[in-house]
């Protein structure tokens, strides 16, 4: 008798295997995204901070138009052969780094790149929802998210670490390598699984105003304006060592997130996630403030699990309520209207905060972070119950 956590608990053995090779897929998906995050925008800060954060954008831009695009991939291709093109352009995308560079050439190699990623979490993601049962969704929520959040933890510290000491060519070659892996386990899924080719007529617009799910899509759009600016400031202005360093506040972050993430997945199945809601927000508003002081390590790293907390958790609960109020047979349009806010918050973040920071400098772009959570916070506490826990308006 498989736990009530069990990693799939799937209702055949099939149907388990395909789910951990979803979980692979994502999670090596995700290394390669993650690995080159931090030492993408420290090759193009050679150039400028506003190199930098294009390069941010051009990504998080490229992943929206790919989870745009992922419904309609998704009408006319099964999931399987979706997630097989996906990792093809990730990994055809990677390998253009090794040849070329310069600006112009990681720009547009990071707009395909972007496009593959997006393209690959929408269908895995969909996939993967559809396999577990709706009694404990909330778990397999927050286990797909561990797969896609772990190398969080470890990949950004691990690529600006091989950057500094080796250069970019050894990252650039083992995030190609990883991608192409995830080619050959996106092979192996079984093409006539049951839910290999979900229905998904309705637009990600309509679909969003149908649900009621508008101001929820906005604050969880919004969070992740906050999200773009910490991980763009961390490797621009933190030291290269030390405790203060943008490898330990991204290692300490990536690890409270997906332990935010998991912890509240189970806690969804088990008493709801929306209580969580108004504590998490309080969690980042005081981290943003500690990294705004940046006084000594304690205040970094506190800032980085605080923050780490809050993004996790928003995560969570957000794709739960979203997922309650969709027919199984259309996860594909919550999955991706979620996944927009995360890139789309994330990337239009990346860019404002370099170009405020550029005009009124890093003080002024910090402080502006705990500000913006504590307005989302009033957002959340003035929004009726039934419009955060996702239910129809």
């Amino acid at each position: 008798m498989p736990h009530k956590y069990a990693a799939t608990h799937c209702p055949d053995r099939a149907g388990q295997r395909d789910f951990r090779r979803l979980c692979t897929i994502v999670f090596l998906a995700s290394f390669n995204y993650t690995l080159l995050l931090a030492t993408l925008i420290a090759v193009a800060g050679k150039s400028s901070s506003t190199a930098a954060g294009m390069i941010v954008a051009c990504f998080s831009g490229a992943a929206v138009g790919g989870q745009f695009c992922a419904t309609f991939v998704l009408r006319r291709l099964t999931g399987r052969d979706a997630v097989i093109l996906a990792m093809v352009i990730v990994t055809l995308s990677s390998t253009a780094y090794l040849v070329d560079s310069s600006l112009p050439s990681l720009l547009a190699a990071t707009i395909f790149r972007g496009l593959g990623f997006g393209l690959v979490l929408v269908s895995s993601q969909t996939l993967a929802t559809q396999m577990v049962p709706e009694r404990t969704r909330g778990t397999g929520v927050g286990l797909i998210g561990l797969a896609t959040g772990i190398p969080s933890v470890f990949a950004p510290t691990l690529g600006l670490d091989l950057f500094h000491r080796m250069g970019e060519q050894v990252p650039f070659t083992i995030a190609a390598m990883a991608a192409a892996v995830g080619v050959a386990a996106a092979l192996s899924l079984n093409p006539r699984s049951p839910v290999a080719r979900p229905t998904t007529p309705r637009t990600i617009r309509r679909a969003i105003a149908s649900t009621g799910l508008q101001r929820s899509l906005i604050w969880f759009a919004l969070l992740n304006v906050t999200r773009g600016a910490a991980i763009t400031f961390a490797p621009l202005q933190l030291l290269t060592h030390g405790f203060r360093s943008a490898g330990v506040f991204l290692l300490v972050y990536g690890t409270c997130v997906n332990c935010a993430r998991w912890a509240t997945g189970i806690t969804a199945d088990c008493f709801g996630a929306e209580f969580l809601v108004m504590p998490s927000l309080a969690a980042g508003a005081i981290g943003f403030t500690l990294l705004a002081c940046n006084r000594s390590a304690a205040f970094v790293l506190s800032a980085a699990a605080l923050t780490g907390v809050c993004h996790g958790t928003a995560m969570t609960v957000s794709l739960v309520q979203a997922l309650e109020t969709t027919e199984p047979g259309r996860f594909s349009v919550p999955v991706a209207a979620w996944n927009v806010c995360i890139d789309l918050g994330f990337g239009i973040g990346a860019a404002l905060f370099v170009t405020v920071a550029a005009e009124a400098g890093y003080g002024v772009a910090l402080w502006a972070l705990p500000a913006l959570v504590v307005l989302l916070a009033l957002m959340a506490a003035r929004t009726p119950r039934n419009v955060v826990a996702g239910s129809p308006a």
